[in-house]
């Protein structure tokens, strides 16, 4: 058998690669004038999927307390401090057991910023998954530093939610 007639019979081709119908002749199973822009697809998928869009975010996490213990459950927002020149997306960080984690890709961009604090007791009842408002909602501006960082939050006492405490 020749060399040509060898490669024209599927002989020494996998069964999958010809179960797959790529063609059994020694063939490129993609045509070379496509490589380049299947490398660029790829390429564009691989850049489209990386933390890197828009500006650059930090990781930031730490504590949230309530009178001295941690806060069972509740919800931060960080948003960037427009007044003081600072700009990018916000951010709302769930926390639990007093302790938050911003996810990656989702942290925020630093500088100053405008926080929110709402703080729950953590017993889900059917209207409130967080349970019920152990304060009222806490608003403070912070400089948030420009890398991945730890930062504690501590809700002042005089924050109590009315007929509390």
């Amino acid at each position: 058998m020749t060399v040509s007639k060898l490669r024209n019979s599927g002989a020494g081709v996998s069964p999958v690669w010809r179960n797959w119908g790529f063609p059994a002749t020694g063939e490129t199973p993609v045509p070379l004038a496509l490589t380049p822009i299947l490398v660029a697809l790829v390429l564009l998928v691989l850049v489209g999927c990386n933390d890197m869009d828009g500006p650059r975010r930090y990781r930031l996490s730490g504590s949230v307390t309530y009178d001295g213990k941690p806060v069972p459950a509740g919800i931060i927002s960080l948003e960037p401090d427009t007044s003081l020149g600072n700009s990018g997306p916000g951010t709302l960080v769930e926390f639990t057991n007093g302790r938050y984690r911003t996810t990656r890709g989702k942290g925020t961009v630093g500088g100053p910023h405008l926080v929110r604090i709402v703080g729950h007791d953590g017993k889900a009842i059917s209207e409130m998954p967080l349970g019920r408002c152990l304060f009222q909602e806490y608003r403070l501006q912070v400089d948030l530093p420009r890398h991945d960082a730890a930062y504690d939050f501590d809700v002042p006492d005089d924050h109590h939610v009315s007929g509390k405490k």
